[in-house]
């Protein structure tokens, strides 16, 4: 006669290999942790800030850069601009970018009726970051000439490797929580498995 399953009998199953439910417990979670290092790749943003200026500082020259400052925000992510950025930047150790990165990673704002504008640029590591963004406003204010003679850039911050911004951090703490929690069920599934076997064992 084969014996019932009860709550009861599967709760005392597990007491009797606890030790299994804890030894898979910490193996995955100690698996958990080593993934979360495995798959994550840092990000860090680095943001500098630049005047676009008239030639001549005239009321009526003033007025027409300040309306146009969009315009100069779009010429950041030209071909031209970018393509001077990633020769300079193909020199750096560690870069490892492309010109199409540059395009989805490089962001400027400026607020409305002002000539400053602020660009941010992602890396991988701080000072990538930081090169990058330097490196931008550097190659922008030297082919500006390219696209307008009536503006010039001007340096107001530079942007520097302390300001740069972690963007992405590591989900450690998730990824242990996971494997713990799978560790759990399935150290739960062994243990049940382990002992129905030991008592199929013993009846023979």
């Amino acid at each position: 006669m084969e014996e019932s399953i009860t709550l009861k009998s599967l709760v005392m199953s597990v007491l009797k290999r606890w030790y299994v439910v804890i030894l898979a417990m910490l193996v995955f979670a100690a698996g958990g942790y080593w993934w979360s290092g495995h798959t994550y790749q840092s990000a860090y943003s680095a943001t500098a800030s630049f005047m676009v200026e008239p030639t001549h500082h005239t009321a009526k020259r003033i007025e027409a850069v300040t309306k146009t400052v969009p315009t100069y925000q779009d010429l950041l992510g030209n071909s031209y601009v970018l393509n001077g950025v990633q020769k300079k930047m193909n020199k750096v150790a560690g870069y490892n970018k492309s010109v199409d990165f540059l395009q989805q990673h490089v962001h400027s704002q400026a607020n409305m009726g002002s000539m400053i504008i602020k660009v941010t640029v992602d890396g991988d590591t701080a000072k990538l970051a930081t090169k990058t963004t330097n490196t931008l406003v550097d190659v922008f204010q030297s082919r500006l000439h390219k696209f307008t003679k009536k503006a010039k850039v001007r340096h107001l911050a530079p942007a520097t490797v302390s300001e740069a911004t972690l963007i992405n951090k590591r989900s450690t703490k998730k990824y242990t929580f996971y494997g713990l929690l799978l560790g759990l069920i399935i150290g739960l599934c062994l243990a049940l498995v382990f002992d129905r076997v030991a008592k199929q064992r013993s009846k023979r």
